[in-house]
């Protein structure tokens, strides 16, 4: 059951016009670019094959208009590519940085005081 607390906060944020509010992330990492970049690109691979099927009904589309999706599909190819190997790559990092943490710890517990 739901305290009288969450309820009455939860009536409040559905209350408020503008919505809930957001914090502010005051900076981004590259990561974050990757992600936002890889999202904007899709948008616009996405648009430029609606406008290929589009120009397809008119007659034969001019080869700029056919060969439009190509650069949208690399750079998702590349940002995709990347964004899928960067939990493995931070798994991969942080055990090797683990194993040096522990060893740093058992030499300096060796080191006579």
């Amino acid at each position: 059951m739901l305290s009288p607390t969450i309820v009455a906060s939860l009536l409040t944020r559905a209350a408020d016009p503008i919505g809930p509010t957001i914090p502010m992330r005051t900076a981004m990492n590259s990561s974050d670019w990757i992600r936002r970049f890889h999202r904007w690109t899709s948008i616009v691979f996405t648009t430029t094959v609606a406008a290929n099927f589009v120009a397809m009904t008119k007659g034969p589309p001019p080869a700029w208009i056919t060969y439009s999706p190509l650069l949208p599909l690399l750079l998702l190819l590349l940002s995709g590519l990347y964004l899928f190997v960067l939990p493995y790559a931070r798994t991969w990092l942080g055990v090797r940085r683990g194993r040096q943490a522990a060893h740093a710890q058992s030499m300096a517990a060796a080191l006579p005081e």
